[in-house]
């Protein structure tokens, strides 16, 4: 509005002095923007390329897709931002737009003392029971968690040890993601 504003006053003002004047003052104007902008049209510096997910995750989603008995699933690791090999820098977990089933992923910015945007007590407890290492069946089963993706990603193998619980079964591996489907009935291993 400002930026408006003052260019109207110089522009009247030029214009009294010289039409010539006028006319560079103006293209000058129209310029501005694109000089005070250059990234933007070299996708910000290279911020913004596309990427695509890989085919492993393609696998795990179609996995999923295929079994009725999905409910609910958990994404690991537990980062709301993360470095994924497909991105090349840190980014906003990405499973939640791209898995084609219900998913549970953390909402914690990781940064300071800050909170969640919106605060979900769902994902406080499973922030808490992941930080104490521990993943209760009675917490999976209130969440209604049928299956866990972990991610071989950043430091997912600080979540394998959840794994050794009879709980979980493993049901997919490929090299980027393990799938473990949540068992409810009680037995060893």
């Amino acid at each position: 509005m400002l930026l408006a504003c003052g260019s109207a006053y110089i522009l009247e003002s030029v214009k009294q002095q010289s039409n010539k004047l006028h006319d560079g003052v103006l293209t000058a104007l129209f310029l501005l923007p694109i000089l005070i902008t250059p990234t933007m049209f070299g996708g910000f510096a290279g911020q913004l390329v596309p990427r695509s997910y890989p085919r492993q995750w393609y696998e795990v989603n179609t996995q999923l897709k295929q079994n009725r008995d999905v409910r609910r699933v958990l994404f690991l690791p537990w980062h709301q931002y993360a470095r994924y090999s497909f991105s090349d820098r840190i980014i906003a977990n990405p499973a939640e737009k791209f898995f084609e089933v219900p998913l549970i992923i953390s909402d914690n910015p990781e940064f300071k003392s800050l909170s969640p945007t919106v605060p979900n007590k769902e994902k406080k407890e499973l922030t808490d029971a992941l930080a104490a290492g521990q993943l209760s069946l009675q917490l999976l089963k209130k969440t209604d968690i049928t299956h866990v993706i972990l991610a071989k990603e950043q430091d997912w193998r600080n979540y394998r040890p959840l794994f050794k619980s009879a709980a979980f079964e493993r049901h997919y591996e490929n090299d980027k993601l393990l799938l473990y489907k949540v068992t409810y009935e009680t037995k060893e291993k």
